[in-house]
């Protein structure tokens, strides 16, 4: 299935992991600031000492500002 997460925050990337983990294809919405930092991928390390990497998420831009 493919996932749209809007925002790539704490829970926007935590939710974001989890569906990529259980094989899902997952684009995350950001600010165009923050696209460039996410092509790369993303690393986790949360309290409960788990630890997880996000590679090959997509980042797709908006210029949309509060």
């Amino acid at each position: 299935m493919r996932v749209l997460v809007v925002g790539a925050g704490i829970i926007g990337s935590i939710y974001g992991w989890a569906l990529a983990e259980s094989g899902h294809e997952v684009v995350h919405l950001v600010r165009s600031g923050r696209a460039a930092i996410l092509r790369d991928g993303m690393k986790l390390d949360v309290f409960d000492r788990c630890k997880g990497e996000i590679n090959g998420t997509s980042a797709a831009c908006t210029n949309w500002t509060p």
